[in-house]
């Protein structure tokens, strides 16, 4: 099955992004990921398969890697509303208050903003992370 290219991936994935208005992804590099590179989150496409990969300190500390469009550009935007939720939580909410519960409905509320099958795509992985660590 045909994939798209690196620059086609981006191009597919920060329109889905931006329908959350003008947000910093500076630490998401649409480029394959070297021994060395700096910190952050390289997506890329190596004509087969789609990449996601965080790197830190010269580390790949996850690699992701996926055949499905939606997929790759889910895990980008999951990690972009967690990194939106967390600071939506650490400006607004007080210390006494359920900030999981607070973090998990915030970024149900952005992803419905990218789609409704990114927000059910969110609904079932956090489902699956209360399984074992409940609120």
């Amino acid at each position: 099955m045909f994939k798209l290219s690196t620059e086609d991936l981006k191009i597919y994935i920060l329109e889905r992004v931006s329908r959350l208005g003008n947000i910093n992804i500076k630490e998401y590099n649409f480029l394959e990921n070297k021994h060395g590179s700096e910190d952050g989150f390289y997506i890329y496409s190596d004509g087969q398969r789609y990449h996601f990969v965080y790197s830190e300190r010269g580390t790949e500390n996850k690699h992701n890697v996926t055949d499905n469009l939606f997929e790759i550009a889910y895990w980008v935007i999951s990690s972009i509303t967690d990194t939106l939720a967390i600071r939506y939580v650490r400006t607004r909410v007080l210390p006494n208050q359920s900030q999981r519960k607070i973090i998990f409905d915030k970024k149900l509320s952005l992803l419905s903003i990218v789609g409704e099958n990114y927000k059910k795509a969110g609904e079932i992985e956090i489902s699956e992370i209360l399984k074992t660590s409940p609120l």
